[in-house]
């Protein structure tokens, strides 16, 4: 996971449980693809964390939405290149939890 001192994105909204302003020098971005950025962001003020999903697709258009997480980097990092979950996954998953 690449981190980045300043993000193209000076404001990157509140946190959504106390409301602090997220400062973009604690954002990482996570994944660059065309013109959706995909960014963690953690409260300093209480230590929540989001996942952000930025989408700059015009000129002076910035469109973000925000996921509450509970993941901190380390299991970003950890999970990030695992394979997708499949529709046997979640089969397998529901047959175990059905015994």
């Amino acid at each position: 996971m690449k981190r980045q001192s300043t993000l193209d994105y000076k404001f990157l909204g509140n946190c959504p449980i106390c409301s602090s302003e997220f400062n973009g020098s604690y954002a990482s971005q996570i994944e660059k693809v065309d013109s959706v950025q995909t960014i963690y962001v953690e409260c300093k003020k209480c230590g929540s964390s989001v996942v952000l999903g930025v989408v700059k697709n015009m000129p002076g258009l910035v469109t973000t939405i925000g996921m509450l997480t509970d993941m901190k980097q380390k299991d970003i990092k950890r999970i990030r290149n695992l394979p997708p979950i499949t529709p046997d996954d979640v089969l397998e998953i529901h047959k175990y939890l059905e015994q």
